[in-house]
């Protein structure tokens, strides 16, 4: 079981690597910092609801933390305005659009079955 984690995170160190030197570095140095999800919307129908208090992401590169409904934490870099997360636990990585990025306004695009979402952050932090 040790030796699967281990093999899991030395695999996401590798790719981390690799990929830095084709990562947008200005993008993940404006993104640094604490984000508190404000609202929710659906594309498809324009609806848009606001979101609870406590979701909250956090970024230093390399390393994100997600705080909400459940935990996670990893890796992230960002390419052509994708964001790209590695999880710690070795989950395949995860790409969202980020649609805006401003020094106090994070909007990522999200698509499951149901559509695209657009989740807007507000900078509650440096």
């Amino acid at each position: 079981m040790k030796i699967k984690l281990i093999y899991r995170t030395v695999l996401s160190l590798i790719l981390l690597v690799m990929l830095t030197g084709c990562t947008d570095k200005k993008a993940e140095e404006e993104i640094a910092g604490q984000w508190r999800a404000i609202e929710l919307e659906e594309d498809g129908t324009g609806t848009i609801h606001s979101l609870p208090e406590g979701i909250i992401m956090e970024f230093e590169y390399p390393v994100y933390r997600f705080e909400g409904d459940v935990s996670e934490e990893g890796k992230f870099y960002i390419k052509n305005d994708d964001l790209y997360l590695l999880t710690d636990q070795g989950d395949p990585h995860r790409k969202v659009s980020i649609a805006m990025l401003t020094p106090d306004s994070l909007a990522i695009e999200m698509e499951d079955s149901t559509g695209i979402k657009t989740v807007r952050f507000f900078r509650q932090s440096f």
